[in-house]
Formats: structure tokens, C-alpha cells, sequence
């Protein structure tokens, strides 16, 4: 049998872990939401903008940029989700 020493040290590190983790899972989705804005504000410019003078725009490549972003935070978080039930997992072992 393995003889494993677990200290208070330890089982702290740990802890801080999970908070971290449920900090990620607040901030994420604010941000998410802040791109999301950013990126409707982004497509009024460029409809009273770029549409109204005929000018050449890159918009729509901007646009794509910000959907990434956005799935790319999305996908974040549902890893922050997988990795505190492993945190916790661990946690009730120790």
C-alpha cells in the first residue's frame, strides 16, 4: 500500500486551487458578455459608418474575430467546470 503524506500545506494549496477556479468561473462569463457588447457596438459603427460612406471595411473579419473570442471563452469555462469537480474530487480524498 502506498503511504501517502498529505500536509496542512498542502490541503491549503488546495483550497486556493478551488477558489481560483471559482473565481475563473465568475470572471469568464463577464468577459464573454463584455466581447459580446463590444462586438454589437463594433457592427452599429460600421452600419452607420463604413455602409453610409461606401468605404472598403474589414468588419466583417472583425466580427468573426470577436464570435472566436467569444466560443473560445466559452470552451474556457466549461473546462473551469471539469477541472473544480476534479479539484473537488481530490479535496473530499484528502
Amino acid at each position: 500500500m502506498l503511504d501517502f503524506r498529505i500536509a496542512f500545506a498542502d490541503r491549503q494549496r488546495l483550497q486556493q486551487i478551488e477558489d481560483l477556479i471559482i473565481d475563473l468561473q465568475v470572471i469568464l462569463p463577464v468577459v464573454s458578455e463584455n466581447v459580446s457588447r463590444i462586438k454589437d457596438a463594433c457592427r452599429e459603427c460600421c452600419q452607420k459608418h463604413c455602409a453610409r460612406f461606401s468605404l472598403d471595411c474589414d468588419c466583417e473579419e472583425i466580427m468573426k474575430e470577436f464570435d472566436e473570442t467569444i466560443r473560445e471563452l466559452d470552451l474556457q469555462l466549461k473546462r473551469t467546470i471539469s477541472l473544480r469537480d476534479r479539484a473537488t474530487a481530490v479535496s473530499n480524498l484528502v
